[in-house]
């Protein structure tokens, strides 16, 4: 029992490592109508990325779903490939979770998965927004968020499927070695 608790413990932090692998994070801007300009019209992101010492800013956002008519979590991230995937996998799941996010697929937090008795390859029926989207999953994975009730969905397929307004997160990699001031 002692080995599955500190296995559990270290999936955990393992996962929250993932989640928060950057050297900075920033809370979004709010924005009511999500058109959040700063300084000589540029975005925040233009603003952030344009630092001494920033290598590179990744975006994520948080909707409220419905996962096949159950509650969940919709995280619309930037799957950097710079960056490790948010989930322990093996070098081929990493390719295929890349290759089907990237393709416009989702990825399942495995308690939704198991709850709706589907799988990769099968379709789920997301809304949001208002919307009801039928996608394919290209991966099911061990997630904490929501717990485990999340799906994931790439920044670039969302945005053609629904309003992803403003980033909730900015996520900031900086060059090594390199002290960052006041963004």
């Amino acid at each position: 029992m002692c080995n599955a608790i500190i296995n559990n413990v270290d999936d955990v932090r393992s996962w929250y490592r993932r989640m928060t692998a950057a050297d900075i994070m920033l809370a979004g801007p709010s924005g009511a109508d999500g058109a959040v300009e700063i300084r000589n019209r540029k975005n925040v992101r233009q603003v952030v990325a344009a630092q001494p010492g920033v290598e590179f800013v990744v975006e994520t956002r948080f909707f409220p779903a419905r996962a096949s008519g159950v509650p969940a979590l919709c995280i619309v991230h930037e799957f950097d490939p710079r960056l490790e995937l948010l989930w322990t996998v093996s070098p081929r799941g990493d390719r295929t979770l890349r290759t089907g996010v990237n393709a416009g697929d989702v990825v399942v937090g495995s308690v939704l998965a198991r709850g709706l008795a589907l799988g990769v390859g099968d379709i789920l029926r997301l809304e949001i927004q208002g919307r009801v989207l039928p996608l394919r999953i290209c991966g099911v994975v061990r997630d904490y968020a929501q717990g485990g009730l999340v799906v994931y969905l790439n920044q670039t397929s969302a945005a053609e499927l629904i309003d992803v307004g403003v980033p909730s997160i900015y996520t900031v990699s900086t060059k090594t070695g390199t002290p960052i001031g006041p963004l």
